[in-house]
């Protein structure tokens, strides 16, 4: 059996290492591809970006050892950027383009980044009582 879901320790950790990224980004980005059969949406200061996949948390690394897919994250595991006020039944793991703050609302504030990531970090410690 596969676990293919974050760990609410893993969730945090993620979480933590996006935010000390975003120390080094100067501009912020992000990429929505319209091309057909390569659909994908990517960004430097997001959760859906592959440099913050880690091994640990590599969907399926053994299967496919080159692939930088992450595991999916849970249903409370919430992007910092996802400005959907409320869980649909699939959870925040999908969807999240539709809600995201980089791409609807053109969210281009490295500082309200930051603060965002910061509050999720927060109210995620809390729950995991760290």
């Amino acid at each position: 059996m596969f676990d293919n879901y974050l760990t609410d320790e893993q969730y945090l950790d993620l979480l933590r290492r996006a935010r000390k990224r975003l120390d080094l980004v100067k501009d912020v980005w992000c990429e929505d591809s319209v091309d057909v059969g390569f659909k994908h949406t990517k960004s430097n200061v997001g959760l859906c970006n592959n440099g913050l996949t880690t091994k640990g948390i590599a969907l399926f690394p053994r299967e496919f050892p080159g692939r930088r897919e992450m595991k999916y994250r849970g249903w409370k595991h919430k992007c910092p950027l996802d400005g959907r006020k409320k869980v649909d039944f699939l959870g925040w793991g999908f969807g999240c383009f539709f809600g995201c703050l980089l791409f609807k609302s053109h969210l281009g504030d490295l500082g309200v980044i930051k603060r965002l990531y910061d509050e999720q970090i927060r109210l995620t410690e809390k729950e995991v009582k760290i």
